[in-house]
Parts: C-alpha cells; structure tokens; sequence
C-alpha cells in the first residue's frame, strides 16, 4: 500500500499539497505553517468541488481538508476520491483537520479512508 500512496518517499520541500479549507484565515495559517515546514507548493480550494478540478489539473502528494463546510465536506470529498473511477487521485493520503474529534467522526473518517486526523486548533509543533 505504501508504494501506491502518492506522497510515499517524497520530502517535504517536494510535496505538493492541496488545502481543502473555507475559512481565509485559516488557509493564511495553514500556508504559514506549511510553508515553515519547508512545504513549497501548497494550493487552497474552498470546497470540494475546486479541491477536485485542482487534483485533476496536477495530482498532489497529500490533501488535507476540513470537516465541515457549508455544502461539502472533508468526508465527501474522501467518499468521492476513494472511488474505484477517481484513480488514481484514489490513492493520495488524505489528513482532516476537525475542532470535533469524536470517536464517530473519527471511526467515519477512517472507515472512509483518512489517513489522519488533526485536532483544530493546530500548531506547527
């Protein structure tokens, strides 16, 4: 499984990173965060619809997204990337970001196929 995950062997200052995030602010904090790490591609989209046209453009070496949106969520956006038709976007990990980790949210995520799943607030630590 590891030699199909798109960000497999790849080091930081080479990923390329799609953040799935509504709030500006928090993509301005994510960016930052990113880009501390040594990350330098990293593009935004606000819903799942532009994360998907962004992927389909040029496939990223990870996704992370938020939970909820108004319309879309991080949940939905794994359920459609995980489809055996969505390859091979299907094999890029994917890390939620939610301020709610409850153990559902968490079961969901995972039996949906997240990677990870990262309690907002976050820091760069």
């Amino acid at each position: 499984m590891c030699e199909n995950n798109r960000a497999f062997g790849i080091e930081l200052a080479d990923l390329n990173v799609v953040l799935v995030e509504q709030s500006r602010a928090m993509q301005t904090i994510m960016r930052s965060m990113f880009s501390s790490a040594g990350v330098k591609r990293l593009r935004t989209a606000e819903n799942t619809r532009s994360a998907l046209r962004l992927m389909h453009m040029e496939q990223p070496h990870l996704v992370l997204s938020d939970m909820s949106g108004s319309n879309e969520t991080g949940l939905e956006l794994i359920n459609m990337m995980r489809r055996e038709d969505m390859a091979p976007l299907s094999y890029i990990p994917v890390i939620i970001t939610s301020s709610l980790t409850t153990q559902s949210m968490v079961l969901k995520c995972a039996k949906a196929g997240a990677h990870h799943i990262l309690t907002r607030p976050t820091a760069p630590a």
